[in-house]
């Protein structure tokens, strides 16, 4: 599948030594939670690929596991369509996200330490050139990260961002007699920064301030 992360499994056959290939997706969140319930302040992840190869055993039984790899695939998204002669659009990106799912290959990343077999055998699977190959020490897919940003610990993360209401808007608009935003605008172009500066006090009271205006 597209991006997502999977594990090249090597096995082989006790019985006649013969050697296997298997695939193995990784499924659901990155990132499993094992913190200790006796301590609230400590938060311990553990990836999923670390998990799955130190069970992996489990998983091919009567077979002996003789390495496994982290490796993610990238496909061509560059799929040329026509728009003006579609007669249904939906349908047309229904269609186009369907043949995404089995657009060739244009990367395989790969952990560095992958035998040259193993990178081999990918390669000439996916119709791929040395070129397209990354051996990637560390990490792979560092999408992954995002699900730590989301974890419940302020101090790892900078206070809530406070929007700040632009110069020119920060007079009560409700004051009687007060300048509505209109008279602002009319007195040159307001810009905005979302979400830097308060939508509240600028898109917002445009909307509402059109809605009763005469």
């Amino acid at each position: 599948s597209n991006l997502s992360l999977s594990l090249a499994v090597i096995l082989r056959n006790p019985k006649d030594g013969a050697h296997r290939f298997a695939r193995l997706k990784l499924p659901g969140r990155r990132w499993i939670d094992v913190s200790p319930a006796d301590r609230p302040d400590q938060t311990v992840l553990v990836a999923q690929e670390d998990v799955i190869r130190a069970h992996i055993g489990e998983l091919f039984a009567g077979m002996d596991v003789a390495g496994v790899y982290p490796f993610r695939i990238t496909r061509n998204a560059d799929v040329q369509r026509d728009e003006e002669e579609a007669e249904d659009l939906i349908d047309m990106i229904a269609a186009e996200l369907r043949e995404r799912r089995f657009a060739p290959v244009v990367r395989l990343e790969i952990a560095q330490n992958a035998p040259d077999h193993v990178c081999d055998l990918l390669m000439n699977e996916l119709d791929l050139s040395p070129e397209d190959i990354f051996r990637v020490d560390g990490l792979l897919d560092l999408t992954g990260l995002f699900q730590l940003a989301n974890l419940h610990r302020p101090e790892f993360q900078d206070p809530p961002w406070e929007p700040v209401i632009p110069q020119r808007l920060r007079h009560d608009a409700g004051l009687k007699g007060g300048m509505s935003i209109f008279d602002v605008i009319r007195q040159g172009d307001v810009l905005v920064h979302h979400p830097y500066e308060s939508f509240t006090a600028s898109t917002a009271r445009l909307i509402r301030e059109a809605a009763v205006d005469p």
